[in-house]
């Protein structure tokens, strides 16, 4: 044989051995990296496109627009020289590169996967502790230094991971600059002299990073930002700190001695950070409970939150002000409080009223009124005097409306199920009482079962079809005969076949079925059975239905849904 053949005959033979050349096992390791990078990225990406999502509707993202990358060919090569040479001239042309290379990236805006080498990796971290033994200890580079930490701390977060270790954890610009010491003293002690300061720790806290915070916090961060809160860039670094920093109870950034509630109470009412300080409430208020009553308990802080819907002080402040709201009804003891304020419940009946300019406040609002709705069915609660009445109508109008989109509707059934099922202390006690469900005129129902409940039935959605199922077993337990038959006119029935051989979630089909078998299928059965006479003991034939057990209390069943305040997901919580 040649040698080709020789050669040809080796690989086969490794080949159908099971064994790799070293080249071969090389090459295996190298693809299986590069795909596993490829996977690790775009997951970052997918969460980088939901925070700008969520940074651009509450006005609260980075401040810096264009992100900044350490890609291949940027900065490293400058970096390189600064930590040969660290001198002015050196750092120049570091902070110099930055702009160049966020032109470079939006140019290349198609080509979005960067990777970065653990060589680069290597650059940055050592571009950093110079940065933090070379730059900080001397004045008159204060400000170039904190210019540059402005811009590597606003590098959009799914680029920065420069690469992740063996049990998942990634490095960042931000996780660099928190873990030098210096570097954030620099930070902490110039807030009051440079505005970039506020820039830089904003942009710091905003980092998804478990370990950024923590570090922040342990070299005085809280105070550092209260003692200047008066500043819009500061309230908005303090709200990204609030809401990142899940190593933490809300307790250590809302107290009396740190954010006290009057101190947030006046921001609110101060045009200047108006809607910082709402998201900041709204970001506190989503946090323990024991926060949230601290809050509630000052005399005046609730009444402030239902003036500022009334007349906001900034465009922006209504959503994250009805946010706060919603949030604070969430917990039953504080629902009263709320409906006890004589403007409160008129304001929401108004902000529901059409037409709806702001989609958005609307579903903020039906979701703060299913908050008021969950203990409607308490006989002399403040919910069933107060705010069933004035509200349930004007969610079923909404129903049988076609202004709504499906998702829209979904929010108002969401609310119109917290006010028809049993209130969830009633799962605690099971022995409590409670009234029938309120329902509106007639014609009002028949419409929202046409246009509405049987098109969340129908949703290709599971949550809606969870929602829809929900509600129509309730209604047919309570109405049923009435409503019959224009379920009939919708073809109900189909639908709810439907469901029960989709691959929707168990709980949806099981409804479904229950709905059928109770409702449906009775009426078939009670022609089958009137078919087949059966004997009597007197010896006469009898036609009809056997005999039914009924429930031993002769009440409603106990649904034992758990639904619990707040445990359906609004889908404005669901967006991504």
């Amino acid at each position: 044989m040649t040698t080709q053949d020789d050669a040809l005959f080796f690989t086969n033979a490794m080949k159908n051995s099971g064994r790799l050349t070293s080249k071969q096992a090389d090459d295996n390791d190298r693809r299986k990296r590069m795909t596993q990078q490829r996977q690790a990225l775009s997951s970052r990406i997918r969460k980088q496109k939901k925070s700008e999502y969520l940074a651009n509707k509450r006005s609260i993202g980075h401040l810096t627009s264009t992100p900044y990358s350490p890609s291949k060919g940027f900065t490293s090569d400058v970096m390189k020289l600064y930590i040969r040479n660290p001198s002015v001239g050196t750092l120049q042309a570091v902070f110099q590169s930055l702009p160049a290379t966020a032109e470079k990236l939006k140019a290349e805006a198609s080509k979005p996967l960067l990777f970065f080498s653990t060589n680069e990796e290597e650059i940055a971290e050592k571009f950093v502790v110079k940065l933090g033994t070379h730059a900080a200890p001397y004045r008159t580079q204060h400000s170039l230094c904190l210019n540059i930490l402005q811009k590597l701390s606003a590098i959009s977060s799914t680029s920065i991971f420069l690469e992740e270790d063996y049990y998942g954890n990634s490095c960042s610009w931000s996780v660099l600059i928190a873990d030098e010491a210096s570097l954030v003293s620099l930070v902490m002690d110039n807030v009051g002299k440079y505005e970039s300061c506020l820039l830089v720790l904003g942009n710091l806290a905003s980092d998804p990073s478990s370990h950024v915070c923590p570090k922040l916090r342990q070299a005085g961060l809280v105070d550092t930002l209260v003692s200047c809160i008066q500043q819009p860039t500061a309230a908005w670094a303090l709200t990204n700190a609030i809401r990142h920093d899940s190593s933490a109870y809300a307790s250590e950034y809302c107290a009396e001695n740190l954010l006290s509630a009057s101190m947030l109470e006046s921001m609110l009412q101060s045009n200047s950070v108006a809607t910082q300080a709402a998201w900041m409430a709204a970001s506190i208020l989503d946090r323990e409970k024991e926060t949230v009553q601290y809050l509630v308990s000052h005399p005046s802080f609730c009444n402030t939150l239902v003036s500022l819907i009334q007349r906001p002080n900034a465009p922006n402040q209504l959503v994250p002000l009805l946010q706060s709201l919603g949030s604070i009804a969430s917990y039953e003891a504080n629902v009263p409080i709320l409906l006890g304020i004589p403007s409160f419940l008129p304001t929401i009946v108004e902000l529901l009223q059409p037409p709806l300019s702001d989609r958005e406040v609307f579903q903020k609002t039906v979701w703060l009124a299913g908050c008021l709705l969950v203990d409607s069915r308490l006989e002399n609660h403040p919910s069933s005097i107060q705010a069933t009445p004035a509200l349930v109508p004007t969610l079923f109008e909404y129903m049988r409306s076609e202004l709504l989109s499906s998702t829209e509707k979904q929010d108002v059934g969401f609310a119109l199920l917290n006010a028809m099922d049993v209130p969830p202390s009633c799962d605690l006690k099971p022995n409590m009482s409670y009234m029938p469900f309120f329902l509106p005129d007639p014609p009002i129902v028949k419409g929202a079962i046409l246009n509405g409940i049987v098109g969340l039935v129908k949703s290709s959605d599971a949550d809606a079809a969870v929602t829809g199922v929900h509600i129509l077993r309730l209604l047919l337990r309570q109405e049923g005969d009435f409503f019959m038959e224009t379920l009939e006119e919708a073809n109900v029935q189909s639908a709810l076949e439907a469901l029960c051989n989709s691959d929707v979630d168990f709980e949806t089909s099981e409804v479904a079925a229950d709905i059928l078998d109770d409702f449906f299928y009775l009426h078939e059965l009670e022609d089958d059975v009137n078919m087949a006479p059966t004997r009597k003991n007197d010896g006469t034939l009898a036609f009809g239905l056997p005999d039914f057990t009924m429930s031993p209390s002769g009440g409603e069943p106990h649904l034992g849904m758990g639904r619990g305040r707040g445990a359906v997901m609004p889908s404005w919580m669901t967006k991504t």
